[in-house]
């Protein structure tokens, strides 16, 4: 049992250690569109996605400051985009939802993941909502992401039900909350 512990402390030193030394995360800009564009496509490349509508969506995140991307040797290897506007759309119109962020957005690049990137991003993204005294963070994914919900229960994230005809009609998504600060 001891050994085996110590092995996953050396392991988590070792992911920490990599990430510090050689990762930065920092605020989206307006040179990082282009970037970006190009490694959702890359992730993506099966879906038909319009590269003017990716732009469009990375240019409101810059404006808004609702972004951050994740840096190694000057490579943009991960990005994470939220919003309040979105969430409000998506969740009934009688509950006020002024105090909560939607992550809306989290993705690493296929040869940086399981680095702890997205973990350092959503980490990032809570100190900034902190900041901004947002009291709960929501999150979605689809049922067959088994990492993404890993990685939600992993950060703190709890299942708080369903969300149906999110994306398109029939859809259904596990939708996720955390309480990141306030009363």
């Amino acid at each position: 049992m001891k050994v085996i512990q110590s092995l996953d402390q050396k392991r988590k030193k070792f992911k920490i250690a990599h990430f510090n030394e050689s990762m930065k995360i920092r605020s989206v800009s307006l040179s990082d569109i282009p970037a970006l564009t190009g490694l959702y496509l890359k992730i993506w490349e099966d879906e038909f996605t319009d590269p003017r509508e990716l732009k469009k969506y990375f240019l409101k995140k810059v404006k808004n400051k609702e972004g951050f991307v994740a840096v190694e040797d000057n490579k943009l290897v991960g990005f994470i985009g939220f919003s309040k506007e979105y969430f409000r759309i998506v969740c009934s119109r009688k509950r006020s939802f002024k105090d909560s962020d939607y992550l809306d957005w989290v993705f690493v690049h296929k040869d940086y993941r399981g680095k702890g990137i997205a973990e350092e991003l959503i980490k990032k993204f809570e100190k900034n909502a902190k900041k901004r005294r947002v009291r709960r963070i929501y999150s979605t994914t689809i049922p067959k992401n088994k990492a993404a919900i890993k990685m939600h229960k992993k950060l703190g994230f709890s299942q708080a039900g369903y969300v149906w005809n999110l994306w398109e009609e029939g859809d259904k998504e596990l939708f996720f909350s955390k309480k990141v600060g306030g009363r």
